[in-house]
């Protein structure tokens, strides 16, 4: 009977909110194991790798902010053509660059963007995830296709803290990543694509993968093989979906060298 309540105790010590806090080292260095605790949990616990994720991405934001400004002011002469603009026009361009430099710039708009980029893409990956699987024949709940995900993405969380300690020692911001670097600017939609997806690819990003397949393994309930290929195929999906805002931005700055005055 003893060994029945010690049991008990020690389930339910797992469960409770600091045991699913060890989760957090677990997850990155011990995938195997920890997912597959995260996977047998019947309630929400994506909050807290979200929280964390979102928190440091925040932090990064504030860090770089000064690195910004001093940047932006730095370069705030005049572009070589601009002997041809009209006094408006280079009027315009000069409060643009001191927007550039204001709070809701360097702080708001950044922030705004990058927790509804993490929150997004957490909810699609999720989403899309929990239909791939039930279309293979899986019978897990959706929670806990949304729970994989998000504690595979904790090694997003760790590039934030790697960028913060690349802000403080060498006063640097962090750049993209080398993949991205590959395609240059080009009006071929199919190429800005491209640099898009290879932007997302990165040593976190495959880390993220390499959880998230471990994960889906103990997930799913299905032939491992057929878990793995499901998997695989949402990952390049929302590969897609993740450059979809680089041809965006190639877009817009197509309009606005075409006759549309946008300063950003």
């Amino acid at each position: 009977m003893s060994e029945i309540v010690l049991t008990n105790e020690i389930q339910n010590g797992e469960t409770s909110g600091a045991g699913k806090w060890s989760w957090v080292p677990g997850v990155l260095f011990k995938p195997r194991s920890t997912t597959q605790k995260i996977v047998k949990h019947e309630k929400a616990v994506w909050h807290i790798p979200l929280l964390i994720i979102s928190l440091l991405a925040v932090m990064v934001i504030i860090a770089s902010a000064p690195i910004k400004r001093e940047n932006a002011m730095m370069g705030s002469d005049l572009p070589e053509n601009a002997q041809w603009w009209s006094e408006e026009q280079i009027q315009k361009y000069r409060e643009a660059q001191q927007n550039m430099t204001s709070a809701t710039f360097m702080y708001l708009f950044p922030t705004i963007t990058k927790l509804v980029g993490i929150w997004f893409n957490w909810l699609v990956f999720g989403s899309i995830l929990y239909l791939a699987l039930t279309l293979a024949g899986s019978r897990a709940p959706r929670i806990k296709s949304s729970n994989l995900v998000a504690w595979a993405m904790l090694p997003l969380g760790f590039r934030h803290i790697v960028e913060l300690i690349l802000i403080f020692s060498r006063k640097q911001l962090p750049t993209g990543t080398a993949l991205g670097q590959i395609i240059a600017e080009s009006k071929s939609p199919w190429l800005m694509l491209s640099k898009g997806i290879l932007g997302q690819i990165d040593a976190y990003w495959l880390w993220f993968v390499i959880i998230l397949m471990v994960g889906v393994v103990w997930l799913a309930g299905i032939k491992r093989l057929k878990a793995l290929w499901v998997a695989t195929l949402v990952v390049l999906i929302m590969l897609v979906v993740q450059g979809l805002p680089t041809l965006i931005s190639s877009y817009l700055s197509g309009l606005s060298g075409s006759g549309f005055n946008m300063y950003f």
